[in-house]
């Protein structure tokens, strides 16, 4: 007997360290999960900050270009060249064919590079039903949360997706 109840007080012993151990994983495992959640959500946070300073060094680039053309022209001398050009573009109000607003684009696409506040260059260039949709465009997409025609491409596709008939439209996306 004397030897069953000391194997039974051993295994007594080694069953205790072993809840031990796990009590002490479990607590690990769980400072470990609240670490990584803190990483993610820095993650995220930095990614949307990384998001914002690519567009704004976009933008800058653009300004840069832009100055740089000028210094450039003005240092040879050239008083012609020193002026930045602004195309002289039609308005933008109804489209009658894939041709009149491809001409449209390629002019309006170059000012849409440079121009640092696109909303005040749409109200300038857009017409009438343009300028309704525009309005309308913004203020859904604030009312939805959902990302605005930031970026050349989406604003192109969302113009032609509404002002240019269907059956054109859908043969632009396939040549694009």
């Amino acid at each position: 007997m004397v030897g069953q109840t000391n194997g039974l007080d051993e295994l007594v012993d080694i069953l205790t360290q072993i809840h031990d151990i796990n009590t002490k994983l479990t607590i690990n495992c769980v400072a470990v999960n609240r670490q990584l959640t803190g990483l993610v959500t820095f993650r995220d946070i930095m990614g949307t900050q990384i998001k914002g300073l690519l567009k704004k060094t976009k933008d800058l680039m653009a300004e840069v270009v832009i100055l740089y053309r000028t210094v450039a022209s003005s240092l040879r001398g050239s008083k012609e060249h020193a002026k930045i050009t602004i195309l002289k573009l039609k308005y933008f109000d109804v489209v009658h064919s894939a041709m009149e607003q491809g001409i449209f684009f390629v002019g309006f696409e170059t000012l849409y590079c440079y121009c640092l506040c696109v909303y005040i260059m749409i109200v300038c260039y857009f017409r009438n039903d343009a300028v309704l949709w525009q309005r309308t465009k913004n203020a859904n997409d604030k009312s939805v949360a959902r990302t605005k025609c930031d970026t050349w491409t989406k604003l192109r596709d969302a113009l032609r997706e509404m002002f240019l008939p269907r059956k054109i439209h859908l043969a632009l996306l396939w040549t694009d």
